[in-house]
């Protein structure tokens, strides 16, 4: 089934003011949904998607794709003002993550083997605990540099306060190596007649 057999037929590129839930209609596509979900957030869990193609573009609510078959988040909403929740699914990155949350991220209980792909700001939580293939979770999060109020992971519950430091060592040392990357494109690029 696809979304537009549900009951909410007839929507295909409208603005909906209201929640919308398809949660279990064993739903493969989400082909004829609204364009933007205002007032209102979008439930698809419990479905048979394995792509976020024909989303939402904007939903002002939780977006929850739990409890599915996905196996990338490409085409995700490019707007999320509340939660996003992605959990038990068979994601092996974040690629495809809206940029923005503005409640809490929930990506537990994949294939998680890299965090690659993280939204860029969280406005809540963090939570990727019980991803059997993400090792050292901690590290990961200061690596992919994930600012959240609060994280949730296999080594335990910490705050961003608790990690701020190594966060922002890392953040520098990110500044280093792009800021060497642009004087070593410099000098590649300028010929000073000494023959290299």
């Amino acid at each position: 089934m696809i979304f537009k057999e549900t009951m909410y037929k007839n929507l295909t590129d409208t603005i909906y003011y209201d929640d919308i839930n398809v949660a279990g209609e064993n739903i493969t596509s989400l082909e004829g949904r609204p364009k933007k979900v205002l007032d209102g957030g979008f439930d698809c869990n419990t479905n048979r998607l394995k792509t976020l193609k024909y989303r939402p573009e904007v939903v002002e609510g939780d977006f929850n794709c739990h409890s599915g078959e996905l196996i990338s988040l490409e085409g995700r909403p490019k707007l999320v003002k509340g939660s996003f929740d992605c959990s038990e699914n068979y994601l092996k990155n974040l690629i495809g993550s809206p940029e923005v949350i503005g409640g809490f991220f929930t990506c537990s209980l994949n294939n998680l083997e890299t965090l690659e792909g993280r939204p860029k700001l969280i406005k809540g939580d963090f939570n990727c605990h019980r991803n059997k293939n993400l090792k050292n979770q901690k590290k990961e999060i200061i690596k992919q540099q994930i600012k959240a109020e609060n994280y949730r992971t296999d080594e335990g519950f910490f705050n961003f306060k608790e990690i701020e430091i190594e966060f922002n060592e890392y953040t520098e040392y990110l500044k280093i190596l792009e800021k060497n990357k642009k004087i070593k494109k410099i000098f590649k690029n300028t010929d000073y007649g000494l023959g290299f």
